[in-house]
C-alpha cells in the first residue's frame, strides 16, 4: 500500500511539475527600422524546458552573424520551477530591403516570424 501511494504521489507531482510551465518561444528584434551597414540585436527567448540551440540556416542567407551569446536561467519560486532561455544575435543585413524574418526552429518549437525594413544609408546633405 505504501508503495502504491509513493508511485501515485510521484505522478501527481510530475504532472504538477510539468504543467508548472509549458514551454514558449518567441523571437524579437531591438528596432523595426535600421540602415544599411548597421547592426541589430535579433533575441530568442524561450520559457520552459528547451532542449537544442537555434537553427539560423534561413536567416545567414541574408545576415551575416557578427556575434552571439546564450544565458539561461533556472529557479525556483513558491516552489514551483521556472527555466528561461535566451539567445542574443548581432545581426548585419547584406543589402537594403524588406525582410521577414523566418520561424527559427529550436528543438521542438518555432518562434514567430519577425519583420524588419533595412533602408539605404542616409546621405550628407549638401551645404
Amino acid at each position: 500500500m505504501t508503495r502504491r501511494l509513493a508511485a501515485l504521489l510521484l505522478v501527481v507531482l510530475g504532472a504538477f511539475v510539468a504543467h508548472a510551465q509549458q514551454p514558449s518561444i518567441v523571437a524579437s528584434v531591438d528596432r523595426p527600422v535600421i540602415h544599411d551597414n548597421e547592426s541589430f540585436t535579433y533575441t530568442i527567448r524561450a520559457e520552459g524546458s528547451v532542449r537544442g540551440d537555434p537553427e539560423l540556416g534561413a536567416i545567414k542567407q541574408q545576415f551575416d552573424v557578427l556575434a552571439s551569446s546564450s544565458e539561461k536561467r533556472v529557479g525556483i519560486v513558491n516552489g514551483r520551477a521556472s527555466e528561461m532561455t535566451t539567445w542574443t544575435f548581432e545581426l548585419m543585413p547584406k543589402k537594403a530591403g524588406e525582410y521577414t524574418l523566418p520561424q527559427v526552429r529550436v528543438g521542438a518549437l518555432q518562434t514567430n516570424t519577425v519583420a524588419l525594413r533595412v533602408t539605404p544609408p542616409p546621405t550628407a546633405s549638401a551645404a
